[in-house]
């Protein structure tokens, strides 16, 4: 019962939120949520308790709306001074970061030619180039929601200051050196699409290369999400597994190589999900190792839950934004529609079916593992399904059978770039790139640019079609919760 509590407050708290960004503001909302508030603690009621959480995201944030006189200042310029903020994202012949220029209260997008000395979060700076304010109605929304005003497109750069010892400072500094070492081993594409997947650098691939992404169904992969730090997390923990670590102290040693990692990726939203659920995990077990709580309170779909709430208070503009959506809903998704998988009696005879040889028992695990890892790609699929064609317009009806072939070569590829990076003071990193170049990423690339050219590798959908997968799921709801009020013990058959 307790994760659906934690659920119904996530989803109101971001409904509230989204009617808030589009309609907004409602300044009655905040002492509303509080009288409901105070009659859900008196009645023990919980739809009162959700309708306070949709009060209060209705009082987080409105319409995005930027200061007129540095909209009207801005396509103006031709030089502009600030500081640099958050990440600084290398693309193939460009870099772009955000600028706080000084005196502003709004922040700049800015395009900078790649430029010559090292350039670090925290650092001010004096740009020369050209401002303009976005006319495509998407990318100006996009850029408002984060209160950035334009783009600056900036040919020269003077550092006035370098940035002190901030953690910022320090995480850019570590991103570019580990970017550095992957274009250093591998000079080819190979640098290119490991930074992409180990470090989200996306800038540095080819416009090509991504739209063959996008066509074979697998633009996800090129986005750093739960999937890729569960790789990564599980490298590592099988190799602490190997000092013969118990789980609570691996979860000491993961946690903050998690978190470091977050933050040298860029600290993105589907990474935060994914590390706060871990975040939630790794706590749960000290506490079960300590004999203080039991294993199976724990619930994924609350920790899931949780991680929503956390990111909706600290970016209220968050469920606004595709990034979220398709986040949230492929993880709930999975978490949702698990169980019934797993209770399937062909899956439960090939986990606990007892094979002679040992032969058949590791076929029969090979075949569970091939499909689960379908299944969980199908449900990711349906879970993302409306938003994606909602956003893009189209979807890809070769993605499941792309993500059976990919996921697991993107779990090499990901492992290998571990090894690469750990092994690039050695004299045989340049060689081991090279093997790394021909044995994995180019037949990889290859098998994207394949599925990419196969026929109806993109379907167009119209503009209500997410509302139309909306509609079907609602019903088929309906129809489960009537089959279980029918069932004579009270529950779905």
């Amino acid at each position: 019962m307790g994760e659906y509590l934690l659920v119904g407050l996530a989803g109101a708290l971001a409904w509230g939120a989204a009617l808030a960004g589009l309609a907004g503001p409602f300044p009655w909302a905040l002492p509303t949520a509080g009288s409901l508030l105070g009659l859900a603690l008196l009645r023990k009621s919980t739809p009162a308790l959700w309708a306070a959480a949709l009060l209060v995201g209705l009082a987080l944030t409105g319409p995005p709306t930027l200061p007129p006189d540095e909209l009207t200042r801005l396509p103006c310029l031709s030089q502009l001074t600030g500081r640099v903020q958050g990440p600084i994202e290398p693309h193939r012949a460009s870099v772009s970061f955000f600028l706080a220029p000084e005196g502003w209260r709004s922040r700049v997008l800015v395009y900078l030619r790649l430029p010559e000395g090292e350039l670090l979060p925290g650092a001010e700076v004096t740009l020369i180039g050209e401002g303009e304010v976005p006319q495509s109605l998407g990318w100006r929304e996009y850029l408002v929601r984060r209160g950035v005003v334009g783009v600056f497109w900036a040919r020269e750069v003077e550092v006035l200051g370098k940035p002190g010892p901030a953690l910022g400072a320090l995480m850019g500094k570590w991103r570019g050196r580990l970017l550095y070492s992957l274009r250093e081993l591998l000079p080819g594409p190979g640098g290119e699409l490991l930074a992409a997947l180990l470090i989200g650098a996306r800038g540095l691939l080819p416009a090509e290369r991504e739209a063959a992404f996008r066509r074979a169904g697998v633009a996800h992969l090129l986005a750093l999400s739960g999937l890729h730090l569960g790789i990564l997390v599980g490298a590592v923990w099988w190799g602490l597994g190997l000092v013969r670590l118990g789980k609570g102290a691996r979860y000491f040693v993961l946690l903050p190589l998690t978190w470091l990692y977050v933050g040298l990726a860029g600290a993105r939203v589907s990474l935060i999900r994914a590390a706060i659920m871990l975040s939630f995990l790794g706590a749960y077990w000290v506490l079960v190792e300590r004999g203080w709580v039991l294993r199976r309170w724990y619930r994924p779909l609350g920790a899931l839950a949780g991680a929503a709430l956390v990111v909706v208070l600290v970016w209220p503009w968050s469920p606004l934004d595709p990034g979220f959506q398709l986040s949230f809903s492929a993880t709930g998704a999975i978490l949702v529609l698990w169980p019934a998988w797993s209770r399937t009696s062909w899956r439960r005879w090939l986990t606990e079916g007892q094979p002679i040889s040992r032969p058949r028992r590791f076929f029969l695990r090979l075949v569970r593992w091939a499909a689960d890892l379908v299944a969980v790609s199908a449900f990711a699929q349906l879970g993302s399904l409306p938003i994606v064609g909602s956003t893009f317009g189209y979807f890809s009806p070769w993605g499941l059978f792309a993500n059976l072939v990919l996921i697991p070569w993107t779990a090499v590829l990901l492992v290998s770039g571990l090894v690469l990076l750990a092994c690039s003071p050695l004299p045989c990193a340049p060689a081991l790139g090279r093997m790394v170049e021909v044995a994995c990423v180019q037949p990889y690339l290859a098998v994207v640019d394949w599925l990419a050219r196969l026929p109806g590798a993109e379907l167009s959908v119209g503009s209500g079609f997410g509302m139309w997968c909306l509609g079907c799921w609602l019903g088929l709801l309906l129809l489960r919760e009537l089959k279980a009020a029918q069932s004579p013990l009270g529950y779905s058959t």
